[in-house]
């Protein structure tokens, strides 16, 4: 359990998401409890507590130096201000964000002053970039990201990909079908 506390962090926009991570993580969690350490509301609040609900894109980069291409400020939260133990970076990062344009999924309670972006980029982009930035320099990263971070021809995409190969990292990325059954299995034909 202390492993967990100290080392698995999630955040999402949606409270229901945030909530499922910690159930996966308790019911993973109980097989390798005795039945003496097996306190269900003591886990739950536990786990919970490095499983927020918030907007990920507000948070600044780890190193001052390595300053964010999409927004104008270095970010709203510092990490260590929510997840606390992590002023260094992550050193593990998955993610899967929504392939929708930054308006439709940002909180806009607090929105970051964009550089050169409008509201109809995927958020995609910006949360390859976040990868990056809250990573610890030897870090690892997978996301489920769409083709278009391969082959878009759009300004933001060249210049996120020309960004990715400044960077000092080994990038990995294996492309698929267009649609996410061939992913997913036959289920699931369109991405909500």
């Amino acid at each position: 359990i202390e492993w967990v506390n100290n080392h698995l962090f999630g955040i999402d926009l949606d409270p229901l998401m945030t909530d499922s991570a910690t159930l996966t993580l308790l019911s993973e969690l109980i097989s390798y409890l005795s039945k003496s350490e097996l306190d269900i509301i003591e886990l739950w609040e536990s786990i919970g507590k490095n499983m927020i609900t918030g907007d990920s894109l507000n948070f600044s980069s780890i190193q001052d130096s390595n300053k964010s291409i999409f927004w104008k400020d270095n970010g709203l939260n510092r990490i260590n201000e929510i997840f606390h133990g992590c002023e260094d970076g992550f050193d593990v990062i998955i993610g899967n964000p929504p392939y929708a344009p930054i308006s439709d999924i940002h909180s806009g309670s607090e929105m970051r002053s964009p550089r050169n972006l409008t509201g109809n980029e995927n958020s995609s982009l910006l949360f390859t970039e976040m990868m990056w930035l809250l990573s610890k320099p030897d870090a690892i990263g997978a996301m489920v990201l769409p083709l278009s971070i391969g082959v878009n021809s759009n300004s933001m995409y060249r210049l996120l990909r020309s960004k990715i190969q400044e960077l000092n990292c080994n990038w990995w990325f294996s492309f698929f079908d267009r649609e996410p059954c061939a992913l997913f299995g036959e289920d699931v034909k369109t991405r909500n």
